[in-house]
């Protein structure tokens, strides 16, 4: 019997150490995985910079606004940038999305950087490219940072415009 059971005890640690291993590799969601269902926007961390001005300051140099002006224009300005962005953004596991965002519908295709590090979202005839910063089963922290060159104040020079946004989104 004591031989039995010095035979059986290292084959069953061996076996228990096998079905933890196991139970690890199904609790664990790969980035894709973890992406694919339906999110809600919950909160969005606003900024616009032009010039590497924010937009208030920018807004007091060029068209020489007051400080409390050129805040109202930013809270008017971030206030709608927010609302068009409110809303759910379902992705799929076939690579299709749909987003009900700003009280309109948008459906398209999507993907993930290589590395699974960015979510790339054809968005009306362009790529939008969310980094995620975050992301589990129920959070996902997403940076969106585009930048445009534009002549805002038409004086033949066109401004760097640069979006700095975080999107926290749940399931």
């Amino acid at each position: 019997m004591k031989t039995l059971l010095k035979r059986a005890t290292p084959l069953l640690f061996l076996f228990t150490l096998f079905l933890s291993h196991c139970n690890k590799e199904e609790d664990t969601l790969s980035t894709f995985d973890m992406v694919c269902g339906e999110w809600t926007v919950t909160d969005i961390q606003y900024d616009l910079r032009i010039n590497d001005l924010s937009l208030p300051e920018y807004l007091m140099g060029a068209y020489g606004m007051t400080e409390e002006e050129a805040q109202i224009a930013f809270t008017q300005n971030e206030n709608a940038y927010k609302a068009a962005w409110t809303g759910t953004m379902l992705f799929k596991q076939d690579g299709k999305y749909e987003f009900n965002i700003g009280g309109e519908n948008h459906s398209n295709y999507w993907f993930l950087s290589k590395d699974e590090q960015t979510i790339h979202v054809y968005f009306t005839g362009y790529y939008m490219d969310f980094d995620i910063m975050s992301i589990d089963e129920k959070i996902m922290k997403l940076s969106y940072d585009p930048s445009y060159r534009v002549d805002i104040d038409e004086d033949g020079t066109r401004e760097i415009i640069k979006y700095l946004n975080e999107f926290i989104l749940e399931k």
